[in-house]
Protein backbone atom coordinates (compact mmCIF):
# COMPACT_ATOMS: atom_id res chain seq x y z
CA UNK A 1 0.00 0.00 0.00
CA UNK A 2 2.88 2.55 0.93
CA UNK A 3 4.64 1.57 -2.43
CA UNK A 4 1.33 2.45 -4.13
CA UNK A 5 1.37 5.87 -2.31
CA UNK A 6 4.64 6.52 -3.37
CA UNK A 7 4.01 5.86 -7.08
CA UNK A 8 0.86 7.98 -6.70
CA UNK A 9 1.88 10.71 -4.86
CA UNK A 10 1.25 13.44 -7.00
CA UNK A 11 -2.29 12.01 -8.04
CA UNK A 12 -4.99 14.16 -6.94
CA UNK A 13 -6.56 10.87 -5.33
CA UNK A 14 -4.04 10.88 -2.99
CA UNK A 15 -3.30 14.36 -1.67
CA UNK A 16 -7.02 14.42 -1.56
CA UNK A 17 -7.06 10.84 0.50
CA UNK A 18 -4.02 12.75 2.91
CA UNK A 19 -6.11 15.93 3.25
CA UNK A 20 -9.22 13.56 4.42
CA UNK A 21 -7.05 11.66 6.71
CA UNK A 22 -5.46 14.82 8.49
CA UNK A 23 -9.13 16.63 8.71
CA UNK A 24 -10.11 12.85 10.71
CA UNK A 25 -7.01 13.09 12.57
CA UNK A 26 -7.22 16.93 14.45
CA UNK A 27 -11.01 16.49 14.66
CA UNK A 28 -10.49 13.11 16.68
CA UNK A 29 -7.97 13.80 19.02
CA UNK A 30 -8.58 17.42 19.61
CA UNK A 31 -12.14 17.97 20.92
CA UNK A 32 -11.29 17.68 24.45
CA UNK A 33 -8.21 19.95 24.71
CA UNK A 34 -10.05 22.65 22.15
CA UNK A 35 -12.79 22.82 24.20
CA UNK A 36 -15.69 22.34 21.99
CA UNK A 37 -18.72 20.35 22.98
CA UNK A 38 -21.38 17.62 20.92
CA UNK A 39 -22.81 20.65 19.21
CA UNK A 40 -21.92 23.65 17.93
CA UNK A 41 -19.38 25.95 16.62
CA UNK A 42 -15.68 25.06 17.04
CA UNK A 43 -14.65 28.65 15.65
CA UNK A 44 -15.21 31.29 13.39
CA UNK A 45 -13.05 32.11 10.41
CA UNK A 46 -13.99 35.82 9.23
CA UNK A 47 -17.88 34.99 10.68
CA UNK A 48 -18.34 31.27 8.85
CA UNK A 49 -18.58 28.69 11.64
CA UNK A 50 -16.61 25.50 11.45
CA UNK A 51 -19.03 23.51 13.12
CA UNK A 52 -17.84 20.37 15.62
CA UNK A 53 -20.41 18.04 14.03
CA UNK A 54 -18.17 18.83 10.92
CA UNK A 55 -14.56 18.55 12.97
CA UNK A 56 -15.78 15.23 14.01
CA UNK A 57 -17.03 13.78 11.02
CA UNK A 58 -13.58 14.86 9.89
CA UNK A 59 -11.49 13.30 12.17
CA UNK A 60 -13.73 9.87 11.92
CA UNK A 61 -13.15 9.61 8.22
CA UNK A 62 -9.49 10.12 9.02
CA UNK A 63 -9.28 7.69 11.55
CA UNK A 64 -11.30 4.86 9.76
CA UNK A 65 -8.87 5.45 6.78
CA UNK A 66 -5.44 5.42 8.70
CA UNK A 67 -6.79 2.37 10.77
CA UNK A 68 -7.24 0.45 7.09
CA UNK A 69 -4.08 1.32 6.37
CA UNK A 70 -2.34 0.56 9.30
CA UNK A 71 -4.27 -1.88 11.60
CA UNK A 72 -1.91 -1.61 14.51
CA UNK A 73 -2.37 2.34 14.76
CA UNK A 74 -3.61 3.12 18.37
CA UNK A 75 -4.74 6.74 19.99
CA UNK A 76 -1.58 7.34 21.53
CA UNK A 77 0.30 7.47 18.46
CA UNK A 78 -2.55 9.34 16.54
CA UNK A 79 -2.08 11.73 19.96
CA UNK A 80 1.22 11.83 19.59
CA UNK A 81 1.62 13.28 15.84
CA UNK A 82 -0.97 16.14 17.31
CA UNK A 83 -3.40 15.00 14.10
CA UNK A 84 -6.09 16.82 15.83
CA UNK A 85 -4.32 19.66 15.89
CA UNK A 86 -3.38 19.43 12.04
CA UNK A 87 -6.89 18.45 11.17
CA UNK A 88 -8.10 21.56 12.68
CA UNK A 89 -5.65 23.77 11.28
CA UNK A 90 -6.39 22.38 7.80
CA UNK A 91 -10.51 23.29 8.09
CA UNK A 92 -9.32 26.71 8.90
CA UNK A 93 -7.03 26.96 6.11
CA UNK A 94 -9.64 25.48 3.80
CA UNK A 95 -12.30 28.04 5.66
CA UNK A 96 -9.90 31.11 4.25
CA UNK A 97 -9.13 29.86 0.93
CA UNK A 98 -12.61 29.54 -0.09
CA UNK A 99 -13.29 32.34 1.89
CA UNK A 100 -10.85 34.55 -0.71
CA UNK A 101 -11.67 32.51 -4.01
CA UNK A 102 -15.51 33.51 -3.52
CA UNK A 103 -14.26 37.11 -3.19
CA UNK A 104 -11.96 36.50 -6.15
CA UNK A 105 -15.08 34.46 -8.20
CA UNK A 106 -12.87 31.30 -8.73
CA UNK A 107 -15.16 28.33 -8.81
CA UNK A 108 -14.49 25.06 -10.26
CA UNK A 109 -17.63 23.79 -12.71
CA UNK A 110 -19.26 20.48 -12.58
CA UNK A 111 -17.39 19.39 -15.96
CA UNK A 112 -14.04 20.40 -14.12
CA UNK A 113 -14.88 18.14 -11.27
CA UNK A 114 -15.89 15.23 -13.46
CA UNK A 115 -13.04 15.77 -15.94
CA UNK A 116 -10.66 15.36 -12.41
CA UNK A 117 -12.65 12.40 -11.48
CA UNK A 118 -12.92 10.59 -14.48
CA UNK A 119 -9.18 10.61 -15.19
CA UNK A 120 -7.45 9.57 -12.04
CA UNK A 121 -5.73 6.82 -12.54
CA UNK A 122 -7.53 4.90 -9.54
CA UNK A 123 -10.36 4.94 -11.11
CA UNK A 124 -9.69 3.36 -14.54
CA UNK A 125 -10.61 -0.21 -15.99
CA UNK A 126 -7.63 -2.47 -16.69
CA UNK A 127 -8.42 -1.00 -20.63
CA UNK A 128 -7.76 2.50 -19.53
CA UNK A 129 -11.45 3.76 -19.59
CA UNK A 130 -12.93 5.31 -16.18
CA UNK A 131 -14.74 2.47 -14.60
CA UNK A 132 -17.50 3.79 -12.49
CA UNK A 133 -17.98 0.60 -10.16
CA UNK A 134 -14.37 1.11 -9.18
CA UNK A 135 -14.83 4.71 -8.52
CA UNK A 136 -17.59 3.82 -6.09
CA UNK A 137 -15.59 1.21 -3.91
CA UNK A 138 -12.77 3.26 -4.22
CA UNK A 139 -14.72 6.38 -2.22
CA UNK A 140 -16.38 4.10 -0.04
CA UNK A 141 -13.10 2.80 1.14
CA UNK A 142 -11.98 6.25 1.99
CA UNK A 143 -15.82 6.48 4.33
CA UNK A 144 -17.08 9.04 2.05
CA UNK A 145 -19.86 9.28 -0.35
CA UNK A 146 -19.50 10.15 -3.95
CA UNK A 147 -20.84 13.72 -3.68
CA UNK A 148 -18.46 14.20 -0.41
CA UNK A 149 -15.50 13.27 -2.40
CA UNK A 150 -16.47 15.24 -5.42
CA UNK A 151 -16.87 18.52 -3.15
CA UNK A 152 -13.37 17.92 -2.09
CA UNK A 153 -11.88 17.57 -5.45
CA UNK A 154 -14.12 20.51 -6.23
CA UNK A 155 -12.57 22.56 -3.13
CA UNK A 156 -9.01 21.13 -4.32
CA UNK A 157 -9.35 22.39 -7.72
CA UNK A 158 -10.45 25.94 -6.27
CA UNK A 159 -7.74 26.20 -4.09
CA UNK A 160 -5.43 25.60 -6.91
CA UNK A 161 -6.72 28.04 -8.94
CA UNK A 162 -6.40 30.74 -6.70
CA UNK A 163 -2.88 29.69 -6.23
CA UNK A 164 -2.22 29.56 -9.87
CA UNK A 165 -4.13 33.00 -9.18
CA UNK A 166 -1.45 34.05 -6.83
CA UNK A 167 1.47 32.98 -8.62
Amino acid sequence: MLEFIRNQSQSWFVKILFAIIIIVFVGYFGMSSMGGGRTGVLAYINGDPILVNDFRRNVAYQVQALQQQYPDLDDEMLAAFGVTQQIFQQMMLNTIVEQEAARLGITASSAEVNFEVVNMPEFLSEQGSFDPERYRKNVALLGRSVQEFEEDVRSYLVEQKLLNYIA
